[in-house]
């Protein structure tokens, strides 16, 4: 039996992977310089993307969109199979037959996240009410997103669940 990554769960995955990002470019706002901006400021993490943006130009939004979007798409399609948040939850993303993802769906995922934007969040919401737990994006990219114990504990059984003990009565 397959055992989905709940809602919460995914949240928790989702804001340490947000974490990583704003230090991230924290580290590259403070290399380009813009740390004379922002080093006694008080800024959210939104506010030093915009910074970012507006001190590094054309780069700023390159290297934004580098981490938004193919931080994750490279992260789930490696052999971990999950983010930074992810892995420190024991979760893992796979496709609808339980494979690794190609960096072309988890791209593609990535992608369809905005979809969940344009509505306010509402596909990311309906991780929390769908029997498999799937979000707008899993549903679009025919993914899922499991507790990497229920897939271990399943690829570790034999294929063949014949009793043997049978054999010797």
């Amino acid at each position: 039996m397959m055992r989905y990554g709940g809602f919460w769960m995914r949240a928790a995955a989702a804001a340490i992977d947000v974490f990583i990002i704003f230090v991230a470019v924290m580290i590259i706002t403070y290399v380009f310089g813009t740390h004379e901006v922002t080093e006694f400021s008080d800024f959210s993490p939104l506010e030093y993307t915009r910074i970012t943006q507006d001190y590094l130009g054309g780069l700023g939004n390159v290297v934004l969109f580098i981490l938004w979007f193919f931080y994750p798409a490279i992260m789930t399609s490696s052999k971990l199979q999950a983010t930074v948040g992810k892995l420190c939850l024991g979760l893992i993303v796979v496709d609808n037959q339980e494979r690794r993802l190609t960096f072309l769906r988890a791209t593609g995922r990535e992608f369809a996240k905005l979809v969940s934007i344009v509505f306010n969040g509402l596909g990311y919401l309906i991780v929390a009410f769908s029997q498999r737990k799937r979000g707008l994006h899993d549903i679009l990219a025919k993914t899922y997103v499991l507790k990497k114990a229920a897939v271990n504990d399943k690829q570790e059984k034999p294929q063949d669940m014949t009793d043997i003990s049978s054999t010797y009565d």
